[in-house]
């Protein structure tokens, strides 16, 4: 007679089950497939990420009705089915796609609203990132997640209005405070404006009808524009230093 004993061992991520009978090879057997199991996961999640990586580019350069499964899938010699058990359609990995670019061009913000630099290197970042971001979300492509996202497309929206209207404008009052910056001009008037500048850069498709000129180069012009007429005079030597 062979004793047989399942051991269930449960956690919030996985459920491990055990059979142990005979002698102690077969119980670690066991285990040892539980663990490839969990090297197969880590390996989807891996290919996965490369797929949304690959995807986002292609998206962006191409636009979504050039970009078909086929060529995704050849790109990762896997079979469109296998692709299909990972996205369900190409608008779904066009979502999934632009979300992970966003989701991590989130992070590289908050990596900047987070330092320990003062209110005008932040804004001087911060206005660099906006551009950075007007020249990513030429008008063509954002159409393009209007359309295939539309929830997506209202969080990008959302989260831009949030740096213009609420850090931004944190940032021009912590200056104003330290005497960094004028204290008589219409604040929210200058931030609607300044939306106003960024958005009409990327409904006019600035970066495709004058590629020559990079978001560095519209950080500054901007910079010159906007944030000089702002600072007060013991301030103003210093912050050209910085954007001209």
């Amino acid at each position: 007679m062979i004793n047989c004993i399942f051991i269930i061992q449960e956690t919030a991520e996985t459920l491990k089950v055990s059979l142990l009978f005979g002698t102690k090879e077969d119980h670690w057997q066991a285990i040892f497939m539980r663990k490839s199991d969990g090297a197969n996961l880590e390996k989807k999640e891996k290919l996965r990420k490369q797929i949304l990586n690959s995807s986002a580019k292609m998206f962006f350069k191409r636009g979504f009705s050039d970009v078909k499964m086929d060529d995704i899938s050849a790109e990762f010699s896997i079979s469109k089915k296998t692709l299909y058990k990972m996205f369900s359609s190409k608008a779904a990995l066009f979502g999934a796609a632009v979300r992970d670019s966003f989701e991590r061009r989130k992070n590289v913000y908050e990596n900047i609203w987070t330092g320990k630099s003062g209110c005008v290197d932040k804004l001087l970042k911060t206005n660099d990132y906006i551009l950075h971001l007007s020249v990513y979300l030429t008008e063509s492509f954002m159409k393009e997640i209007q359309r295939n996202a539309p929830e997506l497309w209202k969080e990008i929206e959302d989260w831009r209005k949030d740096i213009i209207f609420n850090r931004v404008s944190s940032l021009i009052e912590e200056g104003t405070q330290k005497k960094i910056f004028k204290t008589d001009f219409d604040k929210k008037l200058a931030l609607i404006l300044y939306y106003e500048l960024v958005t009409g850069l990327i409904n006019t498709n600035f970066s495709e009808q004058y590629p020559s000129y990079s978001s560095n180069d519209l950080s500054k012009a901007i910079g010159r524009l906007f944030f000089v007429r702002i600072v007060s005079e013991d301030h103003r030597r210093l912050l050209k230093k910085e954007i001209y």
